[in-house]
């Protein structure tokens, strides 16, 4: 049985492009990142507001599935449902997003905005 709150879309060549209803941010290498741009992606209401809210933390650029690391975070941002941290990604446990009460102030901390 399948128990999946968002499936990550990937085009052809293995470029991240989106989740199915929301868009994403991969916290890899110290940097944050949402994958784009990318003709097949739709650029949401809660992405843009959290371009507002980071600024230059938060770099669009292709970012490949080959890329992700084991200790990378991933959220999903939809402007209904809000942040939500990917907990579980191909059954494997994502260790880089646990224990978040508030990403926007983990990342602004992390990053020594705060």
């Amino acid at each position: 049985q399948l128990n999946a709150g968002e499936a990550l879309v990937c085009d052809r060549q293995g470029y991240v492009v989106e989740g199915l209803s929301s868009n994403l941010v991969i916290e890899h290498n110290q940097q944050l990142i949402t994958p784009g741009p990318h003709p097949a992606a739709v650029s949401g209401v809660g992405l843009a507001w959290l371009k507002q809210q980071l600024g230059d933390l938060l770099i669009e650029r292709s970012f490949h599935w080959d890329e992700l690391q084991p200790s990378d975070a991933i959220w999903v941002i939809n402007s209904v449902a809000g942040i939500r941290s990917v907990t579980r990604l191909d059954g494997q446990a994502r260790l880089g997003s646990s224990h978040l009460d508030d990403p926007i102030q983990r990342w602004k901390q992390l990053f020594g905005f705060v």
